[in-house]
């Protein structure tokens, strides 16, 4: 896979520290961050997304219980 600019990983990163960042949000062809990171091949970006969404789907199993 290809890597990216760490301008643009960081970036990613900051805005991933911000609760209130939906990561499955979508546009208006249905692809979520994480589709177009995948699609792009940005390993880091895919890495901090995918930790971010198991982090969100783990409160989400804890809020229910």
């Amino acid at each position: 896979m290809e890597r990216i600019p760490m301008q643009k990983v960081k970036a990613v990163e900051l805005m991933l520290a911000d609760d209130r960042t939906d990561v499955l949000i979508t546009n208006s062809f249905g692809e979520s961050a994480l589709d177009l990171c995948r699609e792009r091949k940005y390993t880091e970006s895919v890495a901090y997304l995918e930790e971010r969404i198991k982090n969100a789907q783990a409160d989400n199993n804890n809020k229910g219980t």
